[in-house]
């Protein structure tokens, strides 16, 4: 049995060293908060939202936050890609699909309970990394919830136009016949 105690240690040794390693000190945080804009619509009228939003559609919106679609031109502009390759000894750029997976890791996006309030943490070695990241990713939030915004006016602004268009036939149907038979 002391044996068997002998040759876990060097085992435990070596998961403790391990344990550690992941926790060293030289990782900084940098946390971004954002509050998601109220809609600027009547989305009832548009036939868009019958209810207000719940929490399921808050945690849905932080999903989104971390997809490919968000995050792979993050990279590409602070060419993240570039800087964790060397870091991780990776060659002179990691695949984007790679880049995306390590950024993913590196991030944690929460909704404050019961609030439209993101806060989004990115975590690196190098803290001025760390902040860049978790300001890109708020302002190319805020950037998809403006763009969303727009196209969703847009087809508001079609809409009431096409019930213009077919109100104004309507009435001129009515006066039609109304000149008919007078």
């Amino acid at each position: 049995m002391a044996h068997m105690r002998l040759r876990l240690l060097p085992i435990l040794i070596l998961v403790g060293l391990a344990l550690a390693s992941c926790y060293r000190s030289d990782r900084y945080s940098a946390t971004a908060v954002i509050q998601a804009p109220p809609r600027r619509l009547e989305p009832v009228s548009l036939g868009l939202l019958h209810e207000p939003p719940t929490p399921q559609d808050f945690q849905s919106e932080c999903e989104s936050i971390g997809l490919p679609n968000v995050l792979s031109p993050i990279i590409t502009d602070l060419n993240l890609d570039k800087i964790w390759a060397k870091r991780l000894d990776k060659g002179t750029a990691l695949p984007m699909q790679d880049a995306v997976a390590y950024f993913a890791a590196h991030l944690k996006v929460e909704n404050k309970s019961g609030t439209n309030i993101f806060s989004i943490t990115a975590t690196s070695s190098d803290p001025k990394e760390a902040c860049d990241m978790a300001n890109a990713v708020a302002n190319k939030y805020k950037t998809m919830r403006d763009d969303l915004d727009e196209r969703l006016l847009a087809i508001g602004i079609n809409s009431r136009k096409q019930q213009l268009i077919e109100q104004e036939q309507t009435l001129r149907d009515a006066q039609g016949k109304a000149a008919q038979n007078p």
